[in-house]
């Protein structure tokens, strides 16, 4: 059982790597547009939005999301919470 914070693993950290494979499976869904024509994205890069109180957000982008390690993302999502509290006044704290 983990007993620290860094030993832990965020839903949303899982989530955004299984989409990130998901979408390296189906290609498809990962397009942008050039021009008049669609094409295809190789990369899948992710963003995270964090909301703030007072109508702010933060958002975290992750790139190569399907090549990270999930400590990776962990710690990009990390860090952007950390930021997000520390923009509202509260402490985030570390271990």
């Amino acid at each position: 059982m983990p007993t620290s914070p860094s030993e832990r693993i965020l839903f949303g950290a899982l989530l955004v790597k299984a989409s990130a494979l998901a979408l390296q499976i189906f290609p498809e869904l990962m397009v942008f547009t050039n021009k008049d024509a669609f094409q295809t994205s190789q990369a899948v890069h992710a963003g995270i939005a964090i909301a703030i109180r007072g109508g702010w957000g933060l958002c975290a982008a992750i790139q190569n999301a399907e090549s990270a390690f999930v400590g990776r993302i962990l710690m990009i999502q990390s860090v952007g919470f950390c930021r997000a509290a520390s923009a509202r006044q509260f402490s985030c704290v570390r271990n």
